[in-house]
């Protein structure tokens, strides 16, 4: 399988025509309150700032997997990191993360895990040695856990889409 890699310079143009890619971020949006204002006040305008960037990866013309990376010095973050039900288990993932590692130039940046993924999740992380350092209850959704990698948040900072 073929699976091409790419910076989206461009997204909103290509969020416009891709169902692949709007399908892929309503499956993360299904998991966090205000996803889509998010995704559109803030990854939008910092993605083209230089602030955030998002990695796609493509298979013949379908958005399959994607990466939202926060590229903060003091908070280099992975805030989203998925790839479609139907290419897990090829590596896709490995090599969404390995390149989300090199483009935030930091070998253990910050991710947060919902407990619904962390059964995905967990073995490839820990498989690159990020280690589980938090849990936070309620942080994004009630009666939900927020596992955190490579980071504690402060608990002044325990506030919604940061």
């Amino acid at each position: 399988m073929d699976i091409n890699f790419s910076q989206a310079y461009a997204l909103p143009a290509i969020l416009s025509r891709s169902l692949s890619l709007k399908s892929l971020l309503g499956e993360v949006a299904d998991g966090y309150p205000d996803f889509e204002q998010w995704f559109t006040n803030k990854v939008l305008p910092e993605s083209r700032s230089g602030h955030r960037s998002v990695l796609l990866s493509t298979y013949k013309e379908k958005v399959v997997g994607l990466a939202i990376l926060k590229k903060s010095f003091i908070e280099p973050k992975i805030c989203t990191l998925i790839v479609d039900k139907n290419y897990r288990g090829n590596g896709l993932g490995s090599m969404l993360l390995d390149r989300s590692v090199s483009i935030l130039n930091t070998p253990k940046p910050l991710i947060t895990v919902p407990d619904f993924r962390m059964d995905s999740l967990a073995p490839l992380l820990e498989s690159r040695g990020f280690v589980l350092n938090d849990m936070l209850n309620c942080y994004y959704r009630p009666r939900s856990v927020e596992f955190v990698f490579n980071s504690i948040i402060p608990q002044h900072d325990l506030t919604f889409w940061q």
